[in-house]
């Protein structure tokens, strides 16, 4: 029997590692000594870093939409990821029960503040297994970090 933490971390570093594998088939870094993952890679390491504290900061709410309008720059993708993330990983916990990113937006809009307050519990639960994992497997910092 897991244990709520185990499962929490179980979930976070499947999403992660599938994260990283696919960044790096994307963006083959040369062989170096010292291998660095991609600058989008360190990006997302850098946004689970500071995630949880601007969810403490702004509310759930102004958190989703703040990762879905970021998500539609180029350069920002890595916001949308973080937020397809979190759904999937709460869509597995039979937390929020969405398909899609608009779906989880609309649904946790119209919660009762009983399930507000719980999604936003378990998000950052899991932002803090984003943080630890996303700091072990990828290596290196985003520029400006």
């Amino acid at each position: 029997m897991q244990s709520k933490s185990q499962i929490y971390s179980d979930i976070v570093f499947d999403k992660i590692q599938k994260f990283i594998e696919k960044e790096r088939k994307e963006h083959s870094v040369a062989e170096h000594a010292e291998r660095k993952d991609s600058e989008f890679a360190r990006k997302y390491k850098a946004l689970n870093k500071r995630s949880g504290g601007l969810l403490r900061t702004v509310g759930l709410i102004q958190f989703l939409t703040f990762l879905a309008a970021k998500a539609t720059k180029e350069k920002e993708k890595h916001h949308g990821d973080l937020l397809e993330h979190l759904r999937d990983e709460l869509f597995k916990l039979n937390i929020v029960r969405a398909q899609n990113t608009d779906e989880f937006l609309h649904v946790v809009r119209r919660q009762e503040l009983p399930e507000y307050m719980r999604t936003t519990s378990e998000i950052l639960k899991l932002l803090q297994w984003h943080k630890r994992i996303s700091d072990i497997l990828i290596s290196g910092t985003a520029e400006g970090d």
